[in-house]
């Protein structure tokens, strides 16, 4: 397998979460999400500069259903990937039920990182296991254990041709996957720097801000919801010139995506320094929105695109700026014929 492969096996399984709906899967009341259970997994995370909560179990058992309920096919392809992705991972992705992620962006003075927990109706500690064996089977790859603040990690360390030890296994396991079981259902994936971070965060240290934590569960009803720090984005480094000139006097962003009937309904804030700055900004959306909407072209997606440009406003509160729109069932269904 390729080298970064395994860094995201867990990942894969989460994201395998949010398209696959197949039959017989377990009942729960569990299903549904509730905004205490999402801050209470969002708050796990170490420091981050933005965060992403996922309610797998809703998308499994209301909007999969209610989108693609009636597209045999595609559910085909859907449950032909899920049952890949559960025997090289080892985690059945219908058994998650929710998961965050931390993200930290590449910056001039640092790298990028993320780190995802996952929750679920599985055994934390027999799924890496079976992970970890699966990826042990091509040779290129060996399973190692270490302790870090009386916490076992787990991680797969890439076999080499030299007889050279480290003292310490877990020296450059900047690019391998390490997982901690953070308890009986609960698993924590990253690189080791990563997983270490959500030890030291479980310890009071470091951990997300509550701001963030906050701004990302605003909306009970969320299938996807984040919010982020903007100034970090600010300090990518771009080749393409002054990019980020756009971000100025942003300082946050929030959002997230939910379903009506026969819409997938999603919203976008981003908060900013001032009130000018807001209206600024607004403006210039909206400015943009319009140039869209008058471009040429009579084509199918071209009156699609401008269908979906038209449900979007853009509006101000004080010194944010709020996005809103939604894609219907019918527009979805047309990008899926068009596979």
């Amino acid at each position: 397998m390729k080298r970064k492969l395994h860094a995201l096996l867990l990942l894969l399984a989460m994201a395998a979460g949010l398209l696959g709906f197949v039959g017989n899967q377990p009942t729960t009341n569990a299903a549904t999400a509730t905004k205490s259970s999402a801050s209470e997994l969002l708050s796990a995370l170490p420091a981050s500069d933005a965060i992403v909560y996922v309610n797998a179990q809703k998308i499994l058992n209301e909007t999969i259903p209610n989108f693609l309920g009636n597209r045999p096919n595609v559910m085909a392809k859907i449950r032909k990937e899920i049952d890949e992705i559960k025997n090289d991972v080892g985690i059945d992705p219908n058994t998650i039920d929710t998961a965050v992620v931390s993200m930290n962006f590449k910056t001039k003075t640092g790298g990028d990182s993320v780190v995802a927990i996952v929750r679920g109706r599985f055994n934390a500690t027999e799924a890496i296991d079976k992970g970890f064996a699966r990826a042990e089977k091509d040779g290129k790859l060996k399973r190692h254990e270490t302790v870090y603040e009386g916490r076992a990690i787990y991680y797969l360390k890439r076999i080499t041709t030299t007889n050279a030890k480290s003292k310490d296994d877990s020296v450059n396991m900047k690019d391998e996957v390490a997982v901690v079981v953070l308890d009986s259902s609960t698993l924590a994936v990253s690189n080791m720097q990563g997983v270490r971070a959500v030890i030291d965060a479980a310890l009071g240290r470091n951990k997300v801000s509550d701001e963030l934590v906050a701004l990302a569960t605003r909306n009970p009803s969320a299938l996807i919801s984040f919010s982020g720090n903007a100034k970090a984005i600010d300090e990518v480094p771009t080749k393409f010139g002054n990019s980020t000139q756009f971000l100025d006097g942003i300082n946050q962003f929030y959002g997230s995506l939910w379903t009506s009937t026969n819409d997938v309904e999603g919203q976008l804030t981003l908060r900013t320094n001032t009130t000018e700055r807001a209206n600024e900004l607004r403006d210039g959306l909206n400015g943009l929105k319009m140039l869209f909407s008058s471009m040429g072209g009579k084509g199918d997606h071209q009156k699609m695109i401008k269908d979906i440009l038209n449900t979007v406003t853009i509006s101000l509160a004080g010194n944010e700026v709020e996005i809103n729109g939604k894609i219907s069932n019918s527009h979805i269904n047309f990008v899926l014929d068009t596979f």
